[in-house]
């Protein structure tokens, strides 16, 4: 029972949203050959009906914990790498990674427009099945300048996924291609410097099958 629940899990993952990770400000936070260092946290929540195969399941969990290293490239662009674990439901805790560019297209005393592309690799395993996941996410977004330690952030975004099943079943290995076609969804966030050197940031994101709470928190060199 407990196989065929994460092979409706499996398959649930893939004909709806694999749960979404944390992003942040889609515009550059960074002056040229300056960084910062930090972590992420998201935890998210994806529901489906699966039809005919005779299993609901509701609120299926991951949670994802990635140190992250922010790096400003050049003016208005910064590059991103992150490395951590992620804890898929019934599928274990695996080892997860991902990395992004986000650059600064427009600029105005109190409000930004940038853009960011992210690409985060997730991955899960019990005994008889194996699962790696892919996933991208594109969002073009304003940021408004509250005042002089608080912004607020968010808008549209784009969700892609691809990736791989692997199955032990009498001895063999079966493989199953993962992909799902372009997806809407929408985010909005917070950023407060609590310390000269220290942001905080907390972000909710919403697609139709999947919604995501995430929290990061940056130290700034």
């Amino acid at each position: 029972m407990r196989n065929l629940m994460i092979i409706g899990i499996v398959m649930m993952c893939v004909e709806s949203a694999w749960p979404l990770s944390y992003m942040g400000p889609s515009t550059s936070q960074m002056m040229p050959n300056r960084y910062k260092l930090g972590m992420d946290y998201s935890i998210a929540q994806t529901s489906a009906d699966l039809s005919g195969n005779g299993i609901d399941i509701d609120d299926l969990e991951t949670d994802l914990c990635l140190a992250r290293l922010d790096y400003g490239i050049q003016e208005k662009v910064d590059f991103c790498g992150r490395l951590g674990f992620a804890e898929i439901e019934d599928l274990g805790n695996e080892l997860a990674w991902g990395v992004g560019i986000k650059s600064t297209v427009m600029e105005s005393e109190d409000l930004n427009w940038g853009g960011l592309v992210q690409i985060t690799s997730t991955a899960g395993s019990v005994s008889t099945l194996k699962l790696d996941m892919l996933e991208i996410q594109l969002a073009v977004a304003p940021v408004w300048k509250v005042n002089e330690t608080v912004s607020l952030y968010g808008g549209p975004f784009l969700h892609w996924i691809s990736g791989e099943m692997e199955r032990l079943q009498l001895g063999q290995k079966l493989s199953f291609d993962i992909e799902q076609a372009s997806l809407w969804g929408a985010y909005v966030g917070i950023a407060s410097w609590v310390t000269n050197q220290g942001e905080l940031r907390l972000e909710y994101q919403k697609t139709a099958d999947a919604d995501a709470l995430g929290v990061g928190v940056l130290w700034r060199f």
